[in-house]
Order: structure tokens, then sequence, then C-alpha cells
């Protein structure tokens, strides 16, 4: 099953006990994750993001604390902003930081260019935020890969109303681009 945004799972609460908290940052997704947010900006004409280690060290301690309660929540800040996912299933899985940043991308399909209304493509929308400078990615694994945990941070946040018109631009050759299936690691 995955799940993105705030989906609630609910477990059996001898399972919470299987995670480790380590709040080691996972420098090999982190790079993943950057340059795959990197090349999907850079076609919609935005500057690249920074990899903030604070942020990543929030985000791994966000994936752990989800992954203990094996379920996926938000946490609301006004200091950063944030995508997050989770995958739970029968059969280990490895998931790379491009399949994770091509699957919130893949919610462009859903995004409505110029309009400041926007529902169900938040990941996308954060992604490409043009104001947005900084991230930082966590990823946390339990039940030996058969549930994934992971969450994006970034500063300064995106999806402010009332600004997507001039955070969120059209591709630059107008086309969207729509990963696949296999691109992602479906």
């Amino acid at each position: 099953m995955e799940l993105e945004q705030n989906t609630p799972v609910s477990s059996p609460e001898n399972v919470i006990t299987a995670v480790k908290p380590t709040s080691e940052i996972n420098e090999q997704f982190n790079q993943e994750c950057l340059e795959e947010h990197n090349r999907l900006r850079a076609l919609h004409g935005c500057p690249p993001l920074e990899l903030d280690r604070n942020l990543a060290a929030k985000a791994q301690e966000h994936t752990e604390v989800m992954a203990l309660k094996n379920q996926m929540h938000h946490r609301l800040s006004p200091n950063h902003g944030e995508n997050l996912s989770m995958r739970e299933g029968n059969i280990p899985t490895v998931i790379t930081g491009k399949q994770a940043t091509l699957r919130w991308y893949s919610e462009v399909q859903r995004f409505h260019y110029g309009e400041e209304r926007q529902s169900m493509s938040g990941n996308f929308s954060q992604i490409i935020w043009k104001s947005s400078t900084h991230a930082g990615f966590g990823l946390t694994t339990k039940n030996g890969g058969c549930n994934i945990f992971i969450a994006a941070y970034y500063r300064p946040s995106g999806n402010v109303s009332g600004h997507f018109t001039e955070n969120v631009p059209r591709p630059l050759n107008g086309v969207d681009y729509l990963p696949s299936n296999k691109e992602m690691g479906w």
C-alpha cells in the first residue's frame, strides 16, 4: 500500500518497537533526492536547491517517529515545508531518492498552472516552489524493508496561499514531464 500526504495507517502495537531510532543522515539518499529535485526544478526554470544538513536531520528524525508509530503525519511548522511518503507491504523494497522524488512530482498531472487554489498536488508544487532554497531528506525502513517512511523538508516553506502563480511556473518547453511507472519504481 502506497500513501502520500497525511493518510494515517494503524497497526498492531507490538510492531512499534521494530525501529531503533538513529537520526543518522542517509547521505546517498539525500544526494539522490537533491539531484532529482534540481533536475526537475530546472525543467521549470527554477533555481537549484542546496542541501541543508539541519533540515536533513529533522526529516530523518520525522521518518523515525512515523516508523515508530507506523503512521504518516505532518509536523506543521512555519519554519519548513514538507513532503511525506509511506509504503506498507509484505515484500521488502528498496526505494531510491530519485524514485521518491518522481512519485511526488507525478502530482504534476493534477496541478493547474495559473490558479491559486490547488488540491492534490502539494508534493509536486513544493518540489518546484521557486522561493524554496534549501532541502533535506529522511528515510527509515522497518520490517526488513517492507515498510518505508520518507520525509522531505524545505526552507522557506512552499505552498503558500496566494503565491502559486509566481512560484510554480510551467515547464520551459511548455510540456509537463510525466514520469513512467518504471522510473518511479512501481
